[in-house]
């Protein structure tokens, strides 16, 4: 697919793998339009192209679903929605200000607000797709007892809860909406600043062990411009190929629908 005047709605892109993606499309001819919370890291894409910035902060319900507002009185349709924004919270556990766990407000809760909030806009697109950013740290199981693990916290299980979430949304949403092309997909281990409250080992593992951000990109980009027939919908994506998630859960369409019915039952 030709990005040339596509309207693409993404987070995460002022950094990373999301920057590298933003600035291809921008390239491409895309309106892109970013929400960002950092008004320093977008001055890296000032100037190359058709950018429309508009300021929210992903651990805000409110933030987001006013930034959607601006969106839907601006656009009559987007093309695509990528999710590419995510947090691993190390150490102690984190509140966002309107009392929601960080990891779950973030990599969950914000794609499902931005989901539910611009699907109408995706529906009046001839091609529409939401690409998800999940990870292969997808193992384990929902605590839907305490899935904000307000009992005993774990930065590492919250993320890893959070992506399997991620995928199994995708999935239920590919079955709700037959119309969308809706993945998610695993960039690998990049050297971004996803451990940057890691400490030292954190940052150096992630520098030390991760792909270039350029090849980090490669799948989302992929996903953005591929043929809308070579795509999978409900699906997962490793290096711009079809591939299978490792655990039983992850495929579980019952226990995807019960990650939905919670969502549909959170306040937002």
């Amino acid at each position: 697919m030709n990005l040339k005047n596509k309207t693409i709605v993404m987070t995460g892109a002022t950094s990373g793998l999301g920057l590298v993606a933003a600035k291809h499309a921008l390239m491409q001819g895309a309106k892109l339009i970013v929400l960002y919370r950092n008004p320093e890291l977008l001055k890296a894409l000032e100037d190359i192209g058709d950018l429309v910035p508009i300021q929210a902060d992903l651990s805000s319900t409110v933030s987001i679903k006013n930034a959607c507002e601006q969106i839907k009185s601006s656009y009559p349709h987007i093309d695509i929605l990528a999710n590419n924004a995510g947090i691993w919270v190390f150490g102690d556990r984190k509140v966002t200000t309107e009392g929601k766990e960080m990891t779950f407000m973030v990599n969950v809760l914000a794609p499902w607000i931005l989901i539910k909030s611009l699907g109408p806009l995706l529906d009046k697109s001839t091609d529409p797709r939401i690409i998800n950013t999940a990870s292969a740290l997808h193992q384990g199981t929902i605590n839907f007892e305490d899935m904000e693990y307000n009992k005993s916290f774990s930065g590492f299980k919250a993320y890893r809860q959070s992506k399997l979430a991620l995928i199994l949304m995708t999935r239920y949403l590919a079955v709700q909406h037959p119309k969308w092309a809706i993945v998610s997909q695993h960039p690998g281990l990049v050297s971004t600043s996803l451990g940057r409250e890691g400490g030292f080992f954190s940052n150096f593992f992630f520098k030390m062990f991760g792909i270039s951000a350029e090849k980090g990109a490669a799948t989302l980009i992929h996903l953005m411009e591929c043929d809308r027939a070579t795509i999978k919908s409900g699906e997962y994506y490793v290096k711009s190929t079809l591939a299978k998630t490792t655990t039983a859960d992850s495929k579980d369409m019952v226990l995807a629908e019960r990650v939905v019915g919670y969502l549909e039952g959170v306040n937002w």
